[in-house]
């Protein structure tokens, strides 16, 4: 393509836009344009690099890709949905705007969250380890555990009551 603009000096300075083809503008303050209609395409193993210490890169390797955050939290605002997928469009995460959270394993929904608590979908277990616990009040009132040898259904407050609608 046909370049434009001024150049001066050794050091490559312009003093005027710099324009490659008809969709490239640089800026003399080094804002670069892409106006035309291509891709910007970067080789493998090259980063774009953020940032004054080339804080965030993106990159691919040939075979896997790269986003790169080395100072500070990593945050992602949207305005609406937020998807994480796999396999060429299998859900894994969706975060809905204003609403769920929603977990997925093999394309299936296993956990979504509401505004009073989470559901487990299907036949989803919940596995606790040894001497972990099931804990429910808010002073820990009630605990559900196994303690590596014994199952254990502890109440701290009050009497542990099981009550059925059925008659035995």
């Amino acid at each position: 393509g046909v370049i434009t603009g001024v150049v001066s000096g050794t050091t490559g300075s312009f003093s005027s836009n710099l324009t490659v083809g008809s969709g490239v503008t640089i800026g003399s303050a080094g804002v670069a344009t892409f106006s035309g209609t291509s891709d910007v395409h970067l080789l493998d193993s090259v980063r774009l690099n953020v940032g004054d210490g080339s804080d965030l890169t993106l990159y691919h390797t040939g075979s896997q890709s790269f986003l790169k955050n080395t100072t500070g939290g990593l945050f992602i605002d949207n305005t609406a949905n937020i998807s994480l997928r796999v396999n060429d469009g299998e859900d894994g995460v969706q975060i809905n705007a204003n609403g769920s959270v929603e977990l997925y394993y093999d394309g299936d929904k296993k956990v979504e969250t509401y505004s009073s608590g989470i559901k487990l979908n299907g036949t989803s277990n919940v596995w606790i380890q040894d001497s972990g616990k099931l804990i429910c009040g808010g002073g820990s009132d009630l605990q559900i555990y196994h303690d590596g040898t014994d199952s254990r259904i502890k109440g701290t407050t009050g009497q542990i009551i099981i009550q059925s609608d059925d008659l035995l």
